[in-house]
């Protein structure tokens, strides 16, 4: 079962606070309220209470609905909060929505107290809700960074004209560059490729053009300072993107395998080592003329 609605009204009449829990029990709402009239009173039970709602006059002795909007927005920024009052106007009242406040009511009209309330309650749940996905999306991206900056991968968008739409904060790294001096297009890439390896990716783009299909491609990459890194590349297109004519838009995961390919290298070099002593022992246990063993070693080796 549901837990009663927990209201803080901010009302120096007790008459009028009971006038607002009785149009609220009429319609049927389960609820809690405690009332308060001063600041020091407002401030613990917006502590202590917990209230999902704030309803507030605007005009009492010793406190006001300015501040108690304030003092609301500063401690829970997400809590609806609702004006009643019988003096505001209508200039003031355009004030205090600008400054915070979700709606307010007149006390000769309560009947507007229970629909306004319901409806500032289901926004203020979407507003919850909306900031919980931001939250969780940056928590995403934060990760998505961390886990691209250790693998050494970015990604970039590519329009249909070859132009850079947009891409990763890792992709600068990748080259050693600013952001600002980040390459635009895909000709601005080409520049920075391996004479002898641009020819490559240029089939390899226009291959998947053509066949709209994933295509790999790796090739060596001048970085910013002059050193080169072995990038691996991988070309997929957007489908959902195409446009009437049938232009694709393209999606670009890069990755840094440079000390991947210089380790499968010195593996391939030790292999290689291991197996020319593993023959000459052989021949050694094998071949017994000097000249001989010299000779099959050379071959060997």
């Amino acid at each position: 079962m549901a837990e009663p609605l927990r209201i803080l009204v901010a009302e120096d009449s007790e008459t009028d606070a009971e006038l607002v829990q009785r149009e609220l029990k009429r319609g049927g709402l389960d609820f809690q309220s405690r009332r308060v009239q001063t600041e020091s009173d407002f401030r613990r039970e917006l502590d202590e209470f917990q209230p999902h709602l704030v309803v507030s006059d605007f005009s009492m002795p010793q406190f006001n609905g300015r501040t108690a909007l304030a003092i609301a927005r500063e401690s829970r920024a997400d809590i609806p909060f609702i004006f009643i009052s019988g003096t505001i106007g209508e200039n003031v009242a355009v004030d205090m929505m600008k400054a915070g406040a979700d709606d307010y009511v007149m006390k000769n009209n309560l009947a507007r107290l229970l629909p306004a309330l319901k409806r500032e309650l289901r926004e203020a749940e979407v507003r919850r809700a909306r900031r919980l996905a931001e939250e969780r999306l940056k928590e995403s991206e934060a990760g998505l960074h961390r886990a691209q900056v250790m693998a050494k991968i970015a990604h970039v968008v590519t329009g249909l004209d070859g132009s850079f739409e947009r891409w990763s904060d890792t992709l600068p790294q990748l080259i050693g560059v600013e952001p600002e001096k980040m390459p635009r297009s895909t000709r601005e890439w080409l520049d920075l490729l391996h004479p002898d390896d641009r020819e490559g990716f240029r089939a390899t783009a226009i291959e998947a053009v053509r066949t709209r299909m994933r295509k790999d491609v790796e090739y060596r990459l001048r970085r910013a300072d002059g050193a080169w890194s072995q990038v691996r590349q991988v070309i997929e297109p957007l489908q959902s993107q195409a446009d009437a004519e049938g232009g694709t838009r393209w999606f670009s995961t890069l990755q840094d395998v440079t000390e991947h390919r210089l380790a499968e290298e010195k593996i391939l070099r030790l292999t290689r080592v291991y197996a020319v002593l593993s023959g000459i022992n052989a021949l050694i246990v094998r071949v017994r003329d000097r000249d001989e063993l010299f000779r099959e070693a050379c071959r060997i080796a």
